[in-house]
């Protein structure tokens, strides 16, 4: 396993390293993409503080749910006359 790692581990040295120039040109590009942004951002933004009250839409109240209260029934008492017979 050790040879594989001791192979392996320049090889990604490189690979790490021949990206910095393209991750830097990456960032860069990013950076001017979001400084270019700022003024379309501060045009948009005191619309969307005015405007905001009449797009935003009202939520609607959730009706409280009404728990039924089951009642229990009442056991009617049955009054039995026992006859005995002689």
């Amino acid at each position: 396993m050790y040879l594989v790692y001791n192979v392996m581990y320049p090889a990604m040295w490189n690979l790490s390293n021949l990206m910095y120039p393209v991750h830097n040109a990456m960032y860069l590009a990013m950076w001017k993409v979001s400084n270019l942004t700022y003024p379309a951002h501060n045009v948009m933004y005191p619309a969307n503080i005015i405007f905001k009250g009449f797009l935003k839409k009202k939520k609607k109240k959730k009706k409280r749910k009404r728990r039924r209260v089951i009642k229990k029934k009442k056991k009617r008492r049955r009054f039995r006359i026992f006859v005995v017979l002689k």
